[in-house]
């Protein structure tokens, strides 16, 4: 048989739980906030270079070149150009030339051109790359009767293959730590007349300084500016049968667009 008691005590205590919920207030909704690391603004590279997100980068330095064979010291001038198309790849170009008297009786002129593509990892703090670079040295194009001409100038070119690895590490908000460690390689060797070609490894450890941590105010021209004290230590392997070792010490700037 049909009972009216139950329906009879929900419709009483339906305005009861209507005004509990009132009384209680909307149920707050969870709102889920997508978790995103930091990307670092700008980081120094070894050899002048600098990790950026996105944008331009340019950097010269200067300093002096000794090899363990010359008695003298010679001068090392390089610079580099880049690009970063992503936050991940970044492409361009740069030279390095040395010149100098390695002796009194002596000159010395070499020219370094090549061009470079680099994958990186960033985080908060550290970047670091893997990166190769093509170039030719020795590219010193002379019209001169004395010289041999042009044809003489270009039969000097050797072409050059470099993989190299570099590190960052803003360790402090005004001071950074580099390191870049290459190998180097060319086709021919200094005596073109031979296939012997050169092998070298370089490490090249540095520190930067962030100079818009000191002076903010150059924010609104440049997005990364430092100077940069590095060294750079070479050792040729193979070389038609002989080894030498080279240092440079080095001054830059580099500047972020």
């Amino acid at each position: 048989m049909f009972s009216l008691r139950k329906p009879f005590w929900i419709l009483l205590l339906l305005p009861l739980l209507c005004g509990a919920g009132e009384l209680i207030g909307p149920i707050p909704e969870t709102v889920q906030v997508p978790l995103q690391l930091e990307e670092p603004a700008s980081i120094p590279y070894p050899g002048g270079g600098i990790y950026m997100s996105h944008g331009l980068y340019a950097s010269l330095s200067g300093g002096q070149y000794r090899n363990t064979g010359d008695p003298q010291n010679l001068y090392q001038w390089q610079g580099e150009l880049g690009f970063f198309y992503t936050s991940w790849l970044s492409g361009g170009g740069g030279f390095k030339m040395i010149a100098g008297d390695p002796s009194s009786s002596s000159q010395l002129i070499q020219n370094h051109f090549f061009v470079f593509s680099r994958v990186h990892k960033s985080w908060s703090s550290v970047a670091a790359y893997l990166g190769a670079q093509v170039g030719v040295n020795d590219l010193n194009i002379s019209l001169a009767q004395d010289t041999g001409g042009i044809n003489q100038s270009l039969a000097n070119i050797n072409a050059e293959l470099e993989l190299d690895f570099g590190l960052g590490w803003k360790f402090s908000r005004y001071v950074s730590a580099t390191f870049g460690q290459s190998f180097e390689t060319s086709f021919v060797g200094q005596d073109t007349s031979s296939l012997d070609g050169s092998v070298n490894f370089r490490s090249k450890p540095g520190l930067a300084l962030d100079v818009l941590a000191i002076a903010p105010a150059l924010r609104r021209n440049v997005k990364a500016f430092y100077v940069s004290l590095e060294g750079q230590f070479g050792q040729l392997v193979l070389e038609n049968r002989s080894k030498s070792r080279d240092f440079s010490g080095i001054f830059g700037v580099s500047l972020g667009f």
